[in-house]
Order: structure tokens, then sequence, then C-alpha cells
């Protein structure tokens, strides 16, 4: 005999997976849900479930019910940041390593080379991989220049810009590997993007690139001030924004007995910190 939707409904919930489910959420006091078949959303939502997200990848559309009517809905709600990368590049000939795009309109406006991250990949990942697919150079993380937020981006969400500098072992040679997205790419020097009198951009930057690219230009400027007054300056010009940067370290929490929560030894933090806040302790 063929079970009702709501039969189903309810032995889906009562599932081993289901009940896991509701354990992890219980400090929530809500469930959730995910419809095998279409037809018992409309079952899902008569019990009060509402759509939390729907995953294209995943295959699968996850319901919510909040259980506790003395309190708001505390379910988080699904991510809503989008986070991108940018790697910044200098050779020791003093240049920067510039792209322009196929999608922009004539004069093609130049960028950092990089890209929206993947799912699953770490910053550092994100750029290697970015800077290597536009521009076919091989290239190591460093550390961190900055970060741009942009609020309301597309539906809604904030996106994230995270401008990487990067590393590289001289004498590669510029190999565009995907020429459907990138139109070209380039070797710049950093004394010809900003004029040093007007402070004018000899090159037209993409809006996101500017406010890095300026900064790269002015620690040049104190970098080449130095030399000319004979200041010693920390080996090459990329060594020199390499001291401004945050740099990159893993950091492996130990279950102590002081410690107020409980981690896996497995897992382990990835950290962009300023020289002076690295510590070698840990919890």
């Amino acid at each position: 005999m063929e079970k009702s939707d709501q039969e189903q409904l309810q032995e889906k919930t009562t599932t081993p997976d289901q009940m896991l489910i509701q354990g992890k959420v219980d400090r929530f006091k809500g469930m959730e849900f995910s419809p095998p078949k279409c037809h018992l959303m409309n079952v899902a939502v008569k019990h009060g479930f509402y759509f939390h997200h729907a995953n294209a990848k995943g295959g699968y559309v996850l319901m919510c019910l909040w259980l506790d009517q003395t309190t708001h809905d505390k379910i988080p709600s699904y991510p809503d940041h989008y986070t991108g990368v940018g790697g910044a590049i200098i050779n020791d000939k003093d240049e920067i390593l510039m792209i322009q795009e196929n999608r922009s309109a004539e004069p093609r406006p130049w960028k950092l080379p990089g890209g929206f991250m993947d799912p699953g990949e770490t910053i550092k990942q994100s750029a290697e991989r970015e800077v290597y697919e536009e521009t076919g150079i091989k290239s190591e993380f460093v550390g961190l220049l900055g970060i741009r937020e942009l609020l309301q981006f597309k539906y809604g969400a904030t996106d994230l810009y995270i401008v990487c500098l990067m590393k590289m072992n001289e004498g590669q040679e510029i190999n565009i590997l995907d020429k459907r997205e990138v139109h070209a790419a380039q070797w710049i020097p950093i004394r010809e993007i900003i004029s040093n009198e007007d402070g004018i951009c000899k090159y037209k930057l993409f809006q996101n690139a500017y406010q890095f690219v300026s900064g790269i230009n002015k620690l040049y400027l104190e970098y080449k001030q130095g030399e000319e007054e004979g200041i010693s300056n920390a080996g090459s010009l990329s060594e020199y924004v390499r001291s401004q940067a945050m740099t990159y370290s893993e950091f492996e929490p130990k279950n102590t007995s002081s410690a107020k929560y409980s981690i896996s030894e497995a897992n382990t933090w990835k950290f962009y910190l300023p020289q002076a806040f690295k510590s070698e302790t840990k919890l």
C-alpha cells in the first residue's frame, strides 16, 4: 500500500540521519528537512517549514522549522558573501603583473589577476590558482595587502575582495591559460602606473585595483627614496612590500583543561596577521 505524503514526511524526519541533524540543531530548538521528492515540499510548508536554501551542486533543497515559540528564529541564515582574490606579484625589475579581461569594453582597464574563490579553497590556494590560470605564472602566497568590502552586491549579498602579495621564481614567461576570460597580461613598471607629480594614473585601472596599486606605488617611492638617501632596505622592493603585509601562518589549537571549547586536532585555523601579532603559543 502506497504511503501518504504525510507518512513519508514523518518517516523522513525520524530516520537516523534526520535525528542526527535534529541533534545538531537542538541548541537552536529548530529542525532541518531536505525533501527527497518535490511534492513533499508542500507537505513540509503545511507543517510550518520554510525554504532555507537550495544547493545546485549538492542537488538538494533545505527547509527549516523553528520550534521554540518563546524566542525568535535563531537558525543561521545561509552564507551571503561572495569572496574574491587578487594576486599582486612584483618582479626583480620593480614591475607588477596586470591583466585585461575580455568582458571589459575598450579601452580595457588593467587589474590584478584574480577572481572568485572556489568552494573549499583557502585564500592561499585560490590566489595561487587564479594567478596561474590567468597568466601562466606559478607563484606562492606571501601575505595579505588588504581587503575591499562592497555591500549590496549581486542578489543583495556582500562582496569581499582580498588582495594577496605573491612571490614567484624569476625567469617565467607569461602564458595565458584562460583565454576566454583574459585578453592580455603584462608586466608594467610600477613607476609608470601612477605619475609621481600629479597622482594621475598613466594606465586605466580597474576600480578594484586602483587603491591597492596606488598603495604599492607609494611603497615603491618610499623604497626608492631610502635607496637614494643610503638607508638600508631589506632586499628587493617585493621584500619591502612584504614587510607591510599580513603574512600567513597556520595554527593548530590543542585541547587543554584551560581551553573554553573543544576542537578537533585535525582541524587547522588559518591566520593572516601582522608580524607583531604572531605567536607560537597554543591553547
